[in-house]
């Protein structure tokens, strides 16, 4: 029930960006070599999520320049606007079959672990 390991709970919008970098690192992970790139990622989740939505819109972000020196920038960025996480499981389900989902909550401590 989390879209990034960073996470401790279900966020229903996330940077395009924070979710090419982590299916990356899940792909060098588990040594697929077919890394596949933002659009096929985002065809994938258009096909098991269609209620998904793609916006843009102003960030404000650290920006470092080339000597070091980070700034705070007003940019552009594009999120996906995923919806609840009932919606999420209801159209996985349609196109996979019923699924019993775990029900528990989880929790981030300190430390980033889990419970």
């Amino acid at each position: 029930g989390r879209l990034l390991e960073t996470h401790n709970k279900w966020e229903t919008e996330i940077e395009c960006s924070e979710l090419i970098s982590d299916f990356i690192k899940y792909s060098e992970l588990w040594k697929i070599t077919r890394r596949g790139n933002e659009t096929s990622l985002g065809r994938f989740l258009t096909r098991v999520a269609p209620h998904i939505e793609r916006n843009q819109r102003s960030v404000t972000k650290s920006v470092a320049d080339q000597d070091g020196y980070s700034t705070r920038k007003s940019v552009r960025a594009y999120f996906y606007d995923v919806g609840s996480l009932s919606k999420c499981r209801e159209a996985w389900c349609k196109i996979n079959g019923k699924v019993n989902w775990q029900n528990t909550e989880l929790t981030l401590e300190e430390n980033g672990e889990p419970f």
